[in-house]
């Protein structure tokens, strides 16, 4: 990292083979997804696409099966989140490839959080329709790692609030309670 770059955040591949991390590593206070090898040393190289001017990579998750890494970043448009996903098969290309994986964002909505469902392969995320409401006031979608169709997920509001992703599909927190709806 430079003298002047700061790493915010990062994620061990499950396969021992290297690191994902957040960092500014490119350009002072502009955070973007990387990956480095723990078996060669090599140079980092970005997973993210080219930032817009003020964007930021602001979360990464990593597959447990190091398939896939995950982010979340106002990439195309400054303070509209979206969701990406780099296959990381493609890594080995110059500069690798992201998906954006979440449906197309009304005027000021945008991708809140999200959460891995490994065992179907699926990404389960929320689009909070003005970035204004609670995060737990979203509208939810599943999307396969790969991309395509998102597929809405019929999920009762309000009250609920997302706790984490199973292989069961994405549990919720009604109250004391907790229920599990299918991705």
């Amino acid at each position: 990292v430079p003298a002047d770059g700061d790493v915010v955040s990062f994620a061990l591949l499950g396969d021992g083979r290297g690191v994902a991390f957040l960092a500014d590593l490119a350009s002072d206070e502009v955070v973007e997804a990387w990956l480095v090898s723990l078996t060669t040393g090599a140079t980092p190289r970005r997973l993210s696409e080219p930032l817009t001017a003020g964007g930021d990579v602001l979360e990464l998750v990593v597959a447990p099966d190091a398939s896939h890494v995950f982010y979340r970043a106002d990439a195309r448009a400054d303070e509209r989140f979206e969701l990406f996903s780099v296959p990381l098969g493609r890594v080995r290309r110059p500069e690798p490839h992201a998906i954006r994986l979440n449906a197309t964002l009304a005027p000021g909505a945008g991708v809140r959080w999200f959460f891995l469902d490994p065992a179907r392969r699926r990404v389960l995320y929320g689009i909070d329709p003005v970035m204004t409401d609670p995060w737990w006031e979203a509208e939810y979608f599943s999307v396969a790692m790969d991309g395509g169709v998102s597929s809405p997920l019929d999920i009762p509001r309000p009250e609920s609030s997302v706790q984490r992703a199973t292989g069961s599909g994405l549990v919720l927190g009604l109250g004391p309670r907790e229920r599990i709806y299918g991705a």
